[in-house]
């Protein structure tokens, strides 16, 4: 799901005023947080909207930074990779070094612990997922875009084993916590 419900955000973002897709990337952040994370209401009550709106400017500031080099840059592949990359680097801040240190709701996390996980963890997972993402939002690369759309929603349903290397292994019979 999170490939298709981040589509609608960047053809918006790439296609309407810097201040629009601001707002329309904020509210979608509203919309998305608000929903997902309702029980905040039952902890912070009204103190929650201000919560999500703290996590929505970062929707924002993505779709207004999208839009602003969507003009600049003219290939789709480099545009679908600078998507990519900002997306990552917000969700990397917002997650690791922004004082809420918000780690929930990424597109990373939508699919959840797959066979690529240790690899490319949660980070190249979003990073993924929004590359193929933008890829449908442009004309000339649609169909490699909704190729790589079934293929990352194949990520998370195809368990291929997990090859562990041999090593010498210790037995331990309790651990003092």
């Amino acid at each position: 799901m999170a490939p298709l419900t981040t589509i609608p955000l960047l053809f918006f973002s790439t296609n309407a005023t810097a201040r629009h897709a601001f707002y329309f990337g904020f509210l979608q952040g509203m919309i998305a947080y608000g929903l997902s994370l309702y029980w905040f209401t039952n902890i912070f009550k009204s103190g929650a909207i201000v919560l999500y709106a703290i996590l929505s400017l970062f929707t924002g500031i993505f779709c207004l930074l999208l839009n602003t080099t969507n003009k600049k840059i003219q290939s789709h592949i480099l545009k679908a990779l600078f998507a990519a990359v900002c997306w990552t680097a917000l969700e990397f801040f917002r997650s690791e070094l922004f004082w809420l240190r918000f780690t929930w709701i990424t597109p990373g996390t939508a699919i959840g612990p797959t066979w690529l996980s240790p690899f490319i963890g949660v980070y190249g997972a979003s990073f993924i997922i929004i590359f193929s993402a933008t890829l449908t939002v442009f004309k000339h690369t649609r169909i490699i875009g909704i190729v790589f759309c079934i293929l990352t929603l194949f990520l998370g349903i195809i368990d291929l084993p997990v090859v562990v290397p041999q090593q010498n292994t210790i037995n331990v019979a309790a651990v003092q916590s």
